[in-house]
Parts: C-alpha cells; structure tokens; sequence
C-alpha cells in the first residue's frame, strides 16, 4: 500500500481517542501530535506515556479514566502494521459495531413496512412480514452506510477527499482525487459495475466536461470499487464518453490509488479481522434471531389481530 502519511496516523490516533468520553477533537489532535505521526508508538504505548502529554502548564491533558478508556479502544487495533491496514481494520470494526447497533434497536415501530409488497407477495404471516421487511431495511442500510465507508477506505489507502468550489453534492463532482505520474485525477466513485442508470452517466459526463475547462490538466475518472471489466452494464459502457480511458474497475482502482499490486487483497484480511469481537455469530444469524424477537413482539403488541388488520396501521 502507498507509505504512512503523518495525517493520516493522526487522524486514526484522534478518531480512536474521540471514542473517549470527555476527550473533544482538540484533545484528541493534542493526543496525535505528541506522537507525531508514529503509529506503533501509539499503539504500544504505556498510561506512563499517555500522562506525560501535557498542557502548557503542565497539567496532564488526559484523566486516569481517559487514559483506561483509550487503551481499551486502541486494545484491539494490530500492531506492527502500516496505517492504510491499520485504517483499514479500524473502518471495518467501526462500521461492523454500528450495523449491529443499528439491528439491535430494532422494534416493531422503527421497522419500515410496506403494505403494498406484503399484499403482492403474498406475505401472510406475521414472520414472513417480518422477515422480508427487516433483511430489506437491514440491507438498505448497511449498502447506504458502507458506500462512505469505502470511500474513507480509498483516502487512507493513497487518495484525498476532493471539495470542489461552492459544495457541490456527490455526483456532481469528484469524489477523490490523487497525484500520479505528474497527472491529477479526479476520480468519481461508485460502488459497483451496475450502479449507475443513464441518468447518473449521463450527470458524469457533464462533470467530465465541467472539469475539462475548470483543471484542464486534470484526468476525470469514474472508479468502481468492486467487479471486473466484463461485468460493467451496458449502459454505463455505451454512454459514458470514453469509457476504456476514464475507468478504473474494481483491482484497477485499488491498484492505482494504492500504487501497489493487489492491495485490495491486505484490505480483504483487515476486514475478516476486524469482525472478531464484534460478531458472536454471522450477521445473517443476527437478522434471524432479530426476526424471532420481532415476531414474539407482535405476537403481544397484536394479539387477536388478522395480519391485514396491523397492516393498516401503515396506511
């Protein structure tokens, strides 16, 4: 992967000591620069070290309970590696704990069920209600979540957040822009080879030519963060101007903003081992016994009640 940038170990020691209550961005980034960019450091550090983080009065920055809390954040994070797979397993285990979060606070009033599909798909029981809404709402809401997720994926792997002048929202500007080969690239990401219906090409081909004459010396890219060349749909093949120059597919991109063959395969293993600890069972475990749970509670939130009858209580 690229080589350890000073921000970007300061930015994983300020986001893993702002998991600690009482500890704000300014704490945290005070934290960071005592160990100027030295991530082993950090992670091998003592609470002796961490008390000698001073103010300009020599007061200790953090408390004894901060320090205890930080050493259990930073207690799990793999020694001995660079801070791309570092970043890489902090992501994973972070967004992991926030999917799992998220399906354990829900109940019968927070799931979103649509009456129209349970009624055309012939869904009669209270389970079978229950278990198509909730993988579909679980599904939405891990792809939304992991879409930023991956793009933080891709910054600490080599690239840059890119803001464009006036805050233009996402798909109408790049998304990350690196430096290669003496050549800016402005790179627009997507997740997968069949995200994008011709509308959405059809807004990037307007940024390509919008930044042709804002950063003529720039290359604008459409980058995919997964699939092969042969997987791309059609209409993203036929309508997206130039598409054999202006794409980087799945390893492609990986590739390229790593600058390092096959990266995406060190990133698969920080992955893998970033849900131990987090998942007792696979996810999917998790859904199902989240279904039984949610199917107990309707049995006493509607007891007596047809399905039809709780149905409207959506209409």
């Amino acid at each position: 992967m690229a080589p350890d940038r000073e921000t970007d170990v300061d930015d994983l020691i300020t986001a893993i000591c702002r998991e600690v209550d009482g500890v704000g961005e300014t704490k945290a980034r005070a934290v960071a620069a005592d160990f100027a960019g030295d991530l082993q450091g950090f992670l091998v550090a003592n609470k002796a070290r961490f008390g000698k983080i001073t103010r300009s009065n020599n007061s200790p920055i953090l408390n004894p309970r901060q320090v205890g809390q930080i050493f259990v954040a930073k207690g799990s994070l793999p020694r001995g590696q660079a801070a791309p797979e570092t970043w890489a397993f902090y992501i994973g285990k972070r967004f992991l704990g926030q999917q799992v979060e998220r399906l354990r606070g829900l109940t019968l009033d927070t799931l979103d069920i649509n009456p129209f599909l349970v009624n055309v798909l012939e869904l009669k029981t209270p389970r079978q209600v229950i278990e198509f809404n909730l993988f579909q709402s679980v599904t939405r809401s891990v792809v939304t979540a992991w879409g930023s997720a991956v793009e933080e994926l891709l910054v600490r792997c080599g690239a840059e957040r890119f803001f464009s002048a006036g805050g233009r929202r996402a798909g109408r500007r790049p998304d990350i822009r690196i430096e290669s080969g003496g050549v800016e690239h402005l790179i627009q990401v997507k997740s997968g080879p069949n995200t994008m219906n011709v509308d959405m090409v059809q807004s990037l081909n307007e940024v390509i030519l919008e930044y042709r004459r804002k950063r003529p010396a720039a290359k604008v890219l459409l980058g995919m963060t997964y699939g092969r060349r042969d997987m791309v749909s059609t209409q993203i093949r036929d309508n997206l101007s130039g598409f054999d120059d202006r794409t980087l597919i799945g390893k492609e991109l990986w590739d390229f903003i790593s600058g390092e063959s096959d990266c995406h395969k060190k990133i698969f293993a920080a992955l893998d081992a970033a849900s131990l600890g987090v998942l007792p069972v696979a996810f999917t475990q998790l859904i199902k016994k989240k279904v039984d749970g949610l199917v107990i509670e309707w049995g006493k939130k509607y007891a007596g009640k047809t399905t039809g009858d709780v149905l409207e209580k959506y209409m």
